[in-house]
């Protein structure tokens, strides 16, 4: 019983309290004040130093300064973002330990000034085309509070708007601005029990690499949690940031959109053991519904199989990396929806 503290490898902090050993509420912790004589960059040898340069990326990242790592160098990216904010708020000559406390209260509050309304990258999920003209599947939950969406395509950032959501089935339909020469065709056949499957899609965003990431299992389950019809299981592997992929046959064709896997926690606490492979989409006949519901005209599947190398090429080009903006005030509010892959660290 008590309040702990956790402390994370980025320099965020939380303020926890917990009662008879349960973790009951958890609040971002106020971010050390980092004294101006310690972040001197001739001075980086020391720990100190490095802690210090630390706490004043994690309060210039919240302001929407600075977008780099936590890694307490006081580098250039830096110090572009550091000098920025003291232009903003009228800071001249040496730096001070009044300036800087300022930054840590400042950041501490969430923002002020004209930072506090700027969007940020918060979130990633993926998506896939089911249209020539621009339309694009994902999960609602990708796209849901978002001020603002954009679909990563050939190296450009595309906004798009979304044009319907089914909250129920955790389905969104975004219409942007491009025309894939790549479509996905959507299932018309019902998923199998032991059907060879392959997901695709941008697990954990860039933080590991910016390709597309393609996983193969088979459907484990033509139900998903509690029974639900809608869902079906599957033992590939599904990572924060897979959300809203396709899952698909050797056709090519969508027979599901990737949607969660079991809470790690919550199964070692309920059945005291680690779930392996368990994982879950929303089927293809959900997904026919939904776009039939909006006068979506998606592709027939074709009957011939692809070899793998077609399957791969034709999967990196109707496959896209959607990233989700927001404010740092709604940044802070996603922060505990646990199926989302956040930018923000």
């Amino acid at each position: 019983n008590g309040q702990g503290t956790y402390t994370y490898a980025d320099g965020r902090a939380e303020d926890c309290i917990f009662e008879n050993d349960e973790e009951k509420s958890c609040k971002p912790a106020p971010p050390t004040v980092a004294k101006a004589d310690k972040i001197d960059p001739n001075n980086q040898g020391d720990p100190d130093s490095k802690e210090a340069v630390k706490a004043v990326q994690s309060a210039l990242k919240v302001l929407g300064y600075y977008s780099g790592r936590i890694d307490g160098d006081f580098g250039p990216q830096t110090k572009r973002a550091y000098a920025r904010w003291r232009k903003a708020r009228g800071y001249s000559g040496d730096v001070s330990d009044g300036e800087v406390t300022a930054l840590m209260e400042e950041a501490d509050k969430g923002g002020s000034g004209s930072n506090a309304a700027k969007i940020l990258p918060a979130s990633s999920g993926s998506g896939f085309a089911v249209t020539h003209s621009g339309h694009v599947v994902t999960n609602n939950h990708v796209i849901d509070g978002c001020q603002e969406v954009t679909i990563r395509a050939n190296g450009e950032s595309i906004k798009g708007r979304v044009i319907s959501r089914d909250r129920q089935n955790d389905l969104a339909l975004i219409k942007a601005n491009f025309n894939p020469e790549t479509t996905f065709a959507i299932s018309n056949r019902n998923p199998k029990l032991m059907q060879e499957i392959y997901v695709a899609g941008f697990p954990f965003g860039h933080k590991i690499s910016s390709s597309i990431k393609v996983t193969r299992g088979i459907v484990s389950s033509l139900s998903g949690i509690g029974d639900n019809f809608s869902n079906l299981q599957i033992d590939a592997a599904l990572q924060p940031g897979n959300s809203g992929g396709p899952i698909f046959d050797s056709r090519g064709a969508v027979i599901g959109v990737a949607v969660a896997k079991l809470s790690l926690k919550l199964i070692l606490e309920d059945f005291g053991t680690i779930p392996e492979n368990t994982n879950f989409g929303v089927k293809s006949s959900v997904l026919v519904n939904f776009l039939d519901s909006n006068n979506v005209k998606y592709v027939a599947p074709s009957s011939r199989k692809k070899s793998l190398s077609d399957l791969g090429e034709f999967v990196s080009q109707a496959t896209y990396h959607v990233h989700c903006w927001m404010t740092m005030a709604q940044i802070n509010k996603m922060k505990s929806n646990k199926v989302m892959f956040s930018e923000f660290k």
